[in-house]
């Protein structure tokens, strides 16, 4: 499944292919085509868009996305989990803890509680 996330910072819009991890700062119309490129045909967002951008904004920010997507910089699928080093990797402990005793009785010099004086 492709991911995209998409943001605006500081006067910038920016979208990020969550799978591929490329950046990508784009116009306004790219930033609003990103939502819909993958549902709609090219004609349908032609019809959605037109109130806010002419046909040939449009047409060139979907030829810009269309293109991200075929050079996989764009819309990437989620292949790692099927990653042969991930799947045949060996497992390991990520975390441990070690109850060496479940009463304290407050004496440790290097203890946060300053050995009991609390």
């Amino acid at each position: 499944m492709s991911m995209i996330h998409k943001f605006s910072m500081n006067g910038y819009n920016i979208v990020l292919d969550v799978n591929g991890g490329a950046v990508h700062v784009v116009d306004e119309v790219a930033y609003n085509l990103v939502d819909l490129y993958k549902e709609k045909t090219k004609e349908e967002i032609i019809e959605r868009l037109k109130e806010n951008y002419t046909v040939e904004q449009i047409n060139e920010a979907y030829d810009e996305i269309k293109t991200l997507e075929e050079e996989g910089l764009l819309y990437t699928e989620d292949t790692y989990q099927f990653h042969p080093s991930f799947v045949a990797r060996k497992k390991v402990v990520k975390a441990l803890c070690l109850h060496v005793a479940h009463d304290c009785n407050l004496k440790c010099k290097y203890c946060f509680a300053a050995q009991g004086d609390f």
